[in-house]
């Protein structure tokens, strides 16, 4: 999902022709997912499966994509076929709907490698308008380094110039902005994984 869009970016830079609608377009989508990326947390709210290793004693599980709005199911299986003798009763599990947090504390797990499986629906939002509603300042740090990203569009890729017969190497690699990265802070993950 989006997290701004073409025509976000086309306001902030003032921009009213549909001249550089092809690069805009592009640009929203890399911002987006560089931004998800950054923040290590699935934006677009939808049922996934996650899986996770189980250490001896280990009770808490944080999925990727919250607020959580329902859990379908969890298995704990070593053999990971997930059949019905290995799914967790309801009444042994909690979870933190806004941080992700799954606690299975009723019962002892299984350990291993990616012996836990959750499927959920969780995410920050179901439509990108909604999501900018509720999350204004994200979807404005986006906008912000979209816009950024535009305004560098014609010097991207140079990585050495030749002047009067000297040369000088540029870095112009795509960085966020500190500006953007103090708003996506707010939205980081910092769970226990």
């Amino acid at each position: 999902m989006l997290i701004t869009t073409k025509d976000n970016i086309k306001t902030l830079l003032k921009i009213t022709s549909t001249d550089e609608d092809a690069i805009l377009v592009a640009i929203a989508a890399a911002v987006s997912k560089e931004v998800e990326r950054y923040i290590d947390r699935h934006v677009e709210q939808s049922q996934r499966t996650a899986y996770f290793d189980v250490e001896e004693g280990q009770e808490v599980f944080c999925v990727a994509g919250y607020p959580i709005s329902a859990i379908a199911s969890i298995h704990n299986d070593t053999d990971r076929d997930w059949g019905t003798g290995t799914e967790v009763d309801s009444d042994n599990y909690t979870y933190v709907r806004e941080s992700g947090q799954i606690v299975i504390d009723k019962i002892g797990l299984l350990t291993g490698f990616q012996v836990l499986k959750i499927v959920y629906t969780g995410g920050m939002s179901d439509t990108q308008a909604n999501l900018q509603s509720a999350f204004p300042d994200l979807e404005m740090a986006a906008r912000i380094q979209g816009a950024h990203y535009f305004k560098k569009k014609d010097r991207l890729g140079i990585g050495a110039e030749s002047v009067a017969g000297s040369s000088i190497t540029v870095d112009n690699r795509l960085e966020m902005l500190p500006e953007v990265k103090t708003v996506l802070d707010q939205y980081k993950r910092y769970a226990i994984r």
